[in-house]
């Protein structure tokens, strides 16, 4: 199992399929039987990679100047674990909330698994979801229930 390789690809999905807008890209690093775990909104299928391209340009049509730093990534065998944070500025509806003009910071770990020619099979990840509320206005900002993960 080639780490590095992996770890390229895993990088490319952030910057290139999210950041960057190229759909085309997520058939050449996906499998077509990639399987989401918890890492896809609501309603969507959780096989292949037209529910990413979805989400994408779900987060791409609400957020302007979107961007995803990526602080750390760790690989083992099969495996790479992503800390990454998106940022951008509410500009159109977003889950039924209409643009607020804010700025959002959205932090994220992901785990990523490849198979034998480097493509993604399986992606679990865990967001600051109720953060994310509080930054659009959903939710007050005075409460203790969100653990913001800073970067490293």
């Amino acid at each position: 199992m080639d780490i590095e390789r992996n770890k390229a690809t895993a990088r490319r999905f952030f910057e290139e399929v999210f950041t960057a807008g190229r759909l085309d890209v997520m058939d050449e690093i996906a499998s077509p039987e990639l399987r989401a775990q918890g890492s896809l909104p609501p309603g969507l299928p959780d096989r292949g990679p037209a529910p990413y391209k979805h989400t994408v340009e779900m987060f791409r049509h609400a957020f302007a100047e979107l961007h995803h730093e990526i602080h750390a990534l760790v690989a083992e065998g099969d495996l790479v674990a992503v800390h990454v944070t998106m940022t951008g500025r509410h500009v159109n509806t977003f889950l039924d909330v209409p643009a607020t003009g804010r700025r959002v910071v959205y932090p994220g770990m992901d785990l990523m698994r490849f198979d034998s020619e480097h493509r993604l099979v399986e992606h679990w990840t865990a967001t600051d979801d109720l953060g994310l509320l509080q930054q659009l206005g959903i939710l007050p900002d005075d409460q203790p229930w969100s653990s913001p993960m800073p970067p490293l």
